[in-house]
């Protein structure tokens, strides 16, 4: 099981390009809201709301099946998303 889940916002903590295909990468400190995982090899491919990565096949992804590896990335805790929130100047729910 995937450590995210949809919804889930999480912090860029590597923006290291791995493979020569990679040019939509999320930057390093940054923090996006996890759309959708799925398991990929060993691992955990993450989809985000803010971003969309470039496609295996070419150009931006329409396949669904391209992504981040989830250890790109580290959860926030619910004290940081309010923080964030707050930052970009959203209301809080009462």
């Amino acid at each position: 099981m995937s450590r995210f889940q949809s919804a889930d916002v999480v912090e860029c903590i590597d923006d290291t390009p791995v493979h020569p295909e990679s040019r939509a990468m999320p930057r390093l400190g940054e923090r996006y809201t996890v759309t959708r995982t799925r398991a990929v090899g060993g691992g955990w491919s993450v989809r985000l709301l803010e971003l969309h990565p470039t496609c295996h096949l070419g150009g931006p992804c329409r396949c669904g099946d391209c992504g981040w590896d989830s250890s790109r990335f580290r959860k926030c805790e619910p004290d940081e998303v309010i923080g964030r929130t707050a930052e970009k100047g959203v209301a809080e729910p009462v």
